[in-house]
């Protein structure tokens, strides 16, 4: 071993050893920042023209817009996509809590990753409200743009995924009745916002008097996200509906069936248009946005989740109050244990429509990965894995 490295250091002069040293470092910085420009907002590709001259003179300057674009010049191309980010951080932390066992650093790590998502959001929230003022021409385009208003529900879900770590993580350490009545009030806020989002996705996206560029050969359930906000408060619901009191459990639970009822009918009918798609024209094979199909799992996913809550809420509330309660059907008063059961039959039955969609969507996703023809590609559709099999894991 002394007597290589002696003879390597004959070869070998010391400028020699730094000159390399310092080449290794400028290629990791060069393949740092490249990955970087990757991930930061950046404009579309361009699109080629057929000879093969102009498509390498077009790709060239692609290329170099793309590396010289100055921080409020990307602010230009960040979309909504990017609060996608927090549907992964708050699935972790809601899986998280959910875990059945305790152990010494649960409650930690949820910290880690509820104080990660906060972070996350509010950056987001923050860039996004620069691009607004600096691009304003930009920012109302992204709500037309079908590939951008469709991620404008990122931005409540992200709130609602922080919103139940906090009453998962924050509640049992708080005995003041004031952070109930905040977030309370949080809710309906969260539930008037849904509605908001869904009303004017369904007028922006699907106007005819909007001109816009749609083919039903790049339908994805990425459809569904306009009413996930709405399915969702079926879910933020029933969290909340467990650490209000009695009284107020009641009109919660009314209310989150109902919501999480219609976001997931819905959901349904454009799935239904997606698989259509995949009738007609087959699975798609780019390894970018097969990860998207994921999102099919979600609507099942969180109606299980809800439903599970809701019915057990019921199971101790109804009763109390004599809900439902109808002498001539219901002369035992058990409406609560009727809405249990059903509830839970539900969940189990979307529950194994969630298990097929995780199947089905994993057997694509490596069918295209087995496919690929080059290095598998990374892009903002791969965080539809994290949020849609959260929930269906948390529904244990």
């Amino acid at each position: 071993m002394a007597a290589d490295l002696t003879e390597r250091a004959h070869y070998r002069t010391l400028a020699d050893v730094r000159n390399i040293l310092d080449l290794e470092k400028s290629q990791l910085r060069h393949r740092f920042s490249r990955a970087l420009r990757n991930f930061l907002p950046n404009p579309p590709p361009a699109q080629p023209n057929s000879s093969s001259s102009s498509l390498q003179g077009e790709v060239v300057k692609q290329y170099e817009k793309r590396n010289n674009l100055t921080w409020k010049e990307r602010l230009e191309f960040f979309e909504f996509g990017f609060f996608t980010l927090n549907l992964g951080t708050g699935a972790c932390t809601i899986l998280i809590g959910n875990i059945s066992f305790h152990f010494p650093a649960k409650q930690y790590i949820g910290y880690v990753f509820l104080a990660l998502n906060c972070i996350i959001y509010l950056t987001n929230l923050t860039l996004l409200a620069l691009k607004a003022w600096w691009h304003p021409a930009a920012f109302r385009r992204s709500f037309v743009v079908p590939g951008s208003a469709l991620f404008f529900p990122t931005t409540i879900l992200a709130f609602a995924t922080i919103y139940m770590s906090f009453i998962i993580f924050v509640h049992p350490h708080v005995t003041s009745p004031v952070f109930i009545d905040v977030m309370y009030v949080l809710f309906w806020i969260y539930v008037a916002m849904s509605v908001f989002c869904a009303a004017l996705l369904q007028w922006t996206m699907y106007d005819q008097a909007i001109p816009q560029d749609r083919d039903f050969e790049t339908i994805t359930p990425s459809e569904c996200l306009p009413v996930f906000p709405m399915m969702l408060a079926g879910a933020v619901g029933s969290t909340l509906a467990n650490i209000v009191e009695d009284r107020r459990a009641i009109p919660l639970i009314m209310l989150s069936y109902a919501f999480q009822g219609c976001g997931f009918l819905t959901a349904q009918l454009k799935l239904s248009a997606w698989m259509s798609r995949n009738v007609l024209f087959g699975h798609p094979h780019d390894t970018r946005a097969v990860p998207i199909f994921f999102m099919s799992v979600g609507p099942p996913g969180f109606t299980a989740i809800a439903f599970l809550n809701l019915g057990q809420r019921a199971l101790e509330v109804f009763p109390r109050f004599g809900v439902l309660q109808l002498p001539l059907l219901l002369p035992n008063n058990n409406a609560g244990e009727m809405v249990f059961v059903a509830s839970w039959l539900t969940a189990l039955c979307v529950w194994g429509q969630c298990f097929w969609f995780i199947l089905a969507t994993s057997v694509i996703w490596v069918q295209s990965l087995l496919r690929a023809d080059k290095p598998i590609g990374w892009g903002m559709a791969w965080f539809a894995t994290t949020f849609p099999l959260g929930a269906s894991l948390s529904s244990r």
